[in-house]
């Protein structure tokens, strides 16, 4: 009888020695201030000019007679009046930034001479005409005003048929016409095309509109709710390139693209367009970024759906969670779970978030008990600090994420394929890849700044 006590006791004494109770000093709540600044890119506004419409803006312009001279005292006394009316059509092409077109001419001539005989001198002025084409060559150059300089210089000329007069037996001919022409014309040529150039190349009034246009909430989609909202910082351009008929000029608008969730946002507009930057080359990458939110309420209800009242086993002892949470501490989660059994009291594991794009998934990287629950785990279960427990723990504590990122993804990519239309605003474009590029924790959530990127282009419209 004896005996069956002092095991009875015994057996109580290991029961109890075995269940001890921890309580370690809980990891300080810490949340670091929250900012985002959404990646920068750039979105490509291409815009045409087809040079046609550029010689009809000048045609126009240029028509009847282009020069008229009605003295023959003039020009050093040269005995000559002019007049010069515009053939036909003149025609452009464009290579690199710049314009040759031939300007064709015909020249209506009047030439006073004088014959003089046995004392005698007889003044008659006879008439011709002949047929000339003006050779010119304008480049063209970008300002940072955004507005479009022209430099035109002569590039000669070429006679289809040379007039001359005939005195008698004798024809004089008469080429320094076309010298006359080409110097008293060439200023008013030059700012004729300039004229036209301004007048059919409006980039400031473009780049304008677009930029107070981008900045507007654009629906992505309405179930989920999304919206994009870019926010312009720079606009530059490279040099003026075109070929054959066509004009093109690539413009790049740096800015800060985000995708929100929910209401429509507030967006202040700027309407100052800043100065364009010319530039050798620009880059064409998009990024917009989607800042998702996992609220701490969420995260704790499904980690409690997944870990209370699960029982881990290490040997002879047992350990069973009772009920946990998490929390902030810098940029590591802690996870604080009551537990009974081999031990008793609340213990202290730390880790940092990541997000397992294969799964869509929030997890816990390199969780390990936290210092101080392991100082009281060593004096009362040095057993817990050999188990597994930590990564049990970690492989259990994962959170849906990426329903959201997915939807985001799958929303914005139908946006840009398809095509949209906003006023004169046309946006078109293409989505590569997804990155995760920060996980900030909150007092009241763990946010995710997730990238989009790809390529954009917004078209410009005049209509």
């Amino acid at each position: 009888m004896k005996i069956e006590r002092l095991l009875l006791i015994l057996g109580w004494l290991i029961v109890v020695s075995s269940c001890s109770t921890i309580k370690p000093e809980a990891p300080a709540e810490n949340y670091p201030e929250f900012s985002v600044k959404p990646p920068l890119s750039v979105i490509n506004v291409p815009f045409e000019l087809d040079i046609r419409k550029l010689e009809t803006m000048f045609n126009n312009e240029f028509r009847g007679a282009i020069y008229s001279d009605t003295s023959f005292t003039n020009n050093g006394n040269d005995n000559l009046k002019l007049t010069a009316y515009k053939r036909e059509n003149i025609r452009f092409s464009l290579n690199g930034n710049e314009l040759s077109y031939r300007v064709p001419l015909l020249v209506m001539i009047k030439y006073k001479y004088s014959v003089g005989a046995f004392g005698f001198s007889v003044t008659d002025v006879k008439e011709a005409s002949g047929s000339v084409v003006l050779k010119f060559k304008t480049k063209l150059s970008i300002n940072r005003d955004w507005t479009i300089t022209s430099y035109t210089v002569s590039d000669g000329y070429e006679w289809i048929s040379t007039p001359s007069v005939k005195v008698g037996s004798v024809s004089i001919p008469l080429p320094v016409i076309s010298d006359v022409l080409l110097e008293s014309n060439l200023g008013m040529i030059n700012r004729e095309i300039d004229a036209s150039i301004k007048s059919s190349i409006d980039l400031k009034k473009l780049a304008g509109e677009a930029w107070r246009g981008i900045q507007q909430p654009i629906g992505i989609s309405a179930d989920p709710p999304l919206w994009l909202l870019v926010t312009p910082q720079e606009a530059s351009t490279v040099p003026i390139q075109g070929t054959g008929n066509m004009l093109r000029q690539l413009m790049g608008v740096r800015v800060a693209a985000e995708l929100y969730y929910g209401a429509k946002p507030d967006q202040e507009v700027n309407p100052v367009l800043p100065p364009l930057k010319v530039t050798s080359r620009m880059d064409d990458g998009f990024r917009v970024s989607l800042l998702t939110d996992l609220p701490f309420a969420d995260i704790n209800e499904i980690a409690r759906k997944q870990l209370a009242g699960y029982t881990f086993t290490e040997g002879r002892y047992k350990l069973k969670i009772e009920d946990l949470s998490l929390y902030g501490n810098g940029e590591q989660l802690v996870v604080a779970a009551q537990v009974s059994g081999s031990i008793n009291g609340t213990i202290y594991l730390a880790g940092t978030p990541w997000f397992d794009k294969s799964t869509s998934t929030l997890k816990i990287r390199d969780l390990d008990f936290d210092l101080k629950t392991k100082n009281a785990l060593i004096k009362s279960a040095s057993w817990l600090l050999r188990g597994t427990i930590a990564s049990q723990i970690s492989e259990k504590c994962t959170f849906p994420a990426g329903d959201l990122i997915e939807q985001a993804r799958l929303q914005l990519h139908n946006f840009l394929s398809t095509g949209y239309r906003y006023e004169y605003i046309t946006i078109s474009g293409s989505l590569n890849n997804i990155d995760i590029d920060r996980i900030a924790i909150t007092r009241s959530s763990v946010k995710i700044l997730v990238t989009f990127s790809g390529k954009l282009s917004l078209g410009l419209s005049e209509e």
